[in-house]
């Protein structure tokens, strides 16, 4: 058997702490986008993934998308394209 070292047991605390922070950032409506790209990175660092289901949040956003995209036309990347090259057109 293994022991768990001190080191090992700071860095556990240290994820926890990171996770618990990145978080509060994600629920926070007025927090800046950058923490979105930071939570996105830790969960994949961390190889935390999610399938989309019909119960669950991922799958909730890929309905949403799938609308948008219906409503819009084009994925959200053609439509940022789209949106940006009006706005500087006019």
């Amino acid at each position: 058997m293994s022991e768990i070292g001190s080191k090992d047991i700071e860095l556990g605390e240290l994820h926890k702490a990171i996770s618990k922070r990145l978080r509060l950032h994600v629920n926070d409506t007025e927090s800046d986008p950058r923490y979105i790209q930071m939570a996105i990175k830790f969960l994949n660092d961390n190889k935390i993934y999610c399938v989309p289901s019909e119960n669950n949040e991922l799958g909730y956003l890929d309905k949403a998308l799938e609308k948008r995209k219906q409503r819009f036309g084009g994925n959200i990347v053609d439509i940022a394209e789209r949106t940006a090259k009006a706005m500087g057109d006019s």
